[in-house]
């Protein structure tokens, strides 16, 4: 089972502390269910009571914002899949792209093909393990690829290329290898998402009220 999740803040001037506002976006009997959850604390926090529930393995997606996940015991961290979006750490890029043009747009055209034999996933009707199957064919490679290339900016200090960690590049590359495998699980389960795009859209609504 598959839980998206994204978080929101707001203040609510009588209480005079921040609220958050999370919506949980779940599926039951192919039915979409979604949950607004608001109140103190951030999205994590609202969403362990509901998904500790589960018994079996299950998976979630959301971003890597330190509101939305923390350390759980080991029973529940064996049966919680985590998935972050990539297209939030390709995101990071995109704003780079003035600054850093060649490496900023090698790290978003290798993306790019993920989306791209994902889209080719969706056109033929693949079933989730026809999906995983091909996503490990095809864009395996080019993640690997792409880890290879951000492993290699931070190696070899005395390249003339060197990327300087603490810069805004280097931080960038940085968050990719950092939450690497909660970024390529669709590489490992079937059925693992590529983005949040179905949580995002939900909370625009929250959103749009606090406006």
């Amino acid at each position: 089972q598959s839980h998206y999740y994204d978080d929101t803040s707001n203040r609510i001037l009588q209480l005079g502390q921040p609220v958050h506002t999370t919506a949980l976006v779940s599926y039951h009997q192919g039915h979409e269910v979604v949950l607004f959850l608001t109140g103190p604390g951030c999205g994590v926090k609202k969403i362990l009571p509901i998904i500790e529930q589960h018994k079996q393995q299950f998976m979630t997606m959301c971003d890597a914002s330190s509101a939305n996940y923390t350390e759980v015991d080991e029973s529940l961290a064996a049966r919680w899949i985590i998935c972050f979006f990539l297209v939030h750490g390709r995101r990071k890029f995109f704003e780079l792209l003035n600054s850093f043009p060649e490496a900023s747009q090698f790290v978003i055209d290798q993306i790019a093909k993920v989306y791209e034999h994902d889209a080719h996933c969706k056109r033929e009707g693949y079933t989730p393990e026809q999906r995983l199957r091909y996503h490990q064919a095809y864009s395996g490679p080019v993640m690997a690829g792409l880890h290879h290339y951000l492993v290699t900016q931070f190696a070899y200090p005395h390249q003339t290329n060197v990327v300087e960690p603490n810069s805004p590049l280097g931080e960038a590359m940085a968050y990719l290898l950092r939450h690497w495998s909660a970024l390529t699980q669709f590489l490992k389960v079937a059925g693992a998402p590529l983005d949040n795009s179905l949580a995002e859209r939900t909370i625009k609504m929250a959103i749009s009220n606090r406006k």
